[in-house]
């Protein structure tokens, strides 16, 4: 599904007064020495596209957290309540931005390039019981480089999650559920990929001024074309697979329309690819973030974070005689504008700064992007 013409070509022209066209840039596909940190920059994107799309429906305020507590405790009330079974949404947007090296190659080598990002989703936001929720989706997000074709991509995703309440109070929350994606690249079908996850997460909310949380992932993902590696770097006649394991937990102080929120996460992935065991890795990440909510009915929110991530790989070699290790620091700004019940709009800034002790993975990069998202 994609928007009307005319209000692409709107947003675009917006956007193009906004951000510097780059002059022609180079052919770039997505190398084996920065794959996991290309996809990182992809998940982290997509975390926050679905952020802006559940921007309205998500309390901001302590009056707002307190509020939903009082209609979750009302709910409770009720012994019979009809279930809600046919409850729909369907999200459809538009994101355009300049990135001054989205290939993350060595800053000597840093090659910017403007990019247009549609996307869109529906979900199926079934009630079962007052206890009970379900949201079962598709989304489709496709993203296009002006110059750097290699890096578009396209990406199929199906989604389900369940939420369950289960004290009467409506403080706890758990939720079951998984995504089955398909990450197509148009342009370097070599790193297409289908990926499964699935995950647990709870949040507890102790009051209006204080709530904490934590989460637990498995993702499988399989490449379409990528052979895995024997330890003298033959060809397997298998395709290379990963796995991951990731794990997060969270605490977060309101305090009135602001808050701020503490969350660190670890993850460790192994690949069936021997070859010096490339993309065998740990990883941890602090966040802190301060988030505001302004104007009437928290109309404007805003989000300013930064985080700090160490990753340590099993094997692959540095420039000296050790294995190599990232160290990658990060600052974002996010704001959301609801324009109505309908339509909201959006502007992301993100600066990181990746240190490493292998040269080719030493890069920074800057990214300035503004979106329009209309919710039905």
């Amino acid at each position: 599904m994609k928007l009307p013409g005319i209000i692409k070509v709107e947003l675009f022209l917006f956007i193009f007064i906004i951000f510097v066209a780059s002059p022609s840039r180079i052919f770039a596909q997505v190398t084996d020495d920065n794959r996991d940190q290309f996809e990182a920059k992809q998940e982290q994107q997509r975390e926050e596209l679905d952020r802006a799309h559940d921007i309205q429906a998500t309390p901001k305020t302590a009056d707002e957290i307190l509020e939903m507590l009082k209609k979750r405790a009302e709910e409770r009330m009720i012994e019979r309540r009809r279930a809600e079974f046919f409850k729909t949404k369907i999200s459809t947007g538009l994101t355009s931005g300049y990135e001054s090296n989205p290939s993350n190659v060595q800053d000597t080598a840093e090659k910017g390039d403007a990019w247009f990002e549609e996307n869109f989703s529906a979900s199926w936001i079934p009630k079962f019981t007052n206890y009970l929720r379900g949201d079962f989706g598709y989304s489709l997000v496709i993203k296009e480089y002006s110059e750097q074709e290699g890096l578009n991509t396209e990406n199929h995703s199906l989604n389900f999650s369940l939420k369950y309440l289960p004290l009467k109070s409506g403080k706890l929350t758990l939720e079951p559920g998984g995504r089955q994606e398909w990450n197509i690249y148009p342009f370097d079908s070599s790193s297409s990929f289908e990926q499964s996850k699935g995950f647990l997460k709870f949040s507890y909310l102790l009051n209006q001024l204080w709530s904490y949380g934590g989460k637990y992932e498995y993702a499988y993902k399989i490449y379409d074309k990528k052979a895995a590696f024997t330890d003298s770097g033959a060809n397997f006649n298998f395709q290379r697979a990963d796995i991951r394991n990731t794990v997060e937990s969270w605490i977060k102080r309101q305090f009135g329309k602001y808050s701020i929120k503490l969350k660190e996460k670890s993850y460790r992935n192994n690949s069936n690819s021997q070859l010096q065991h490339y993309d065998d890795y740990d990883a941890h990440d602090g966040e802190i973030s301060i988030s505001a909510a302004f104007l009437k009915n928290s109309q404007l929110y805003l989000i300013l974070s930064s985080d700090y991530e160490v990753k340590y790989y099993k094997k692959r070699a540095a420039d000296t005689d050790v294995a190599r290790d990232d160290r990658a620091l990060q600052y974002r700004l996010n704001s959301y504008y609801t324009l109505n019940k309908n339509w909201s709009l959006s502007y992301s800034f993100s600066l990181k700064n990746n240190n490493s002790n292998k040269a080719t993975g030493e890069f920074s990069d800057i990214t300035n992007s503004m979106g329009l998202t209309l919710n039905f």
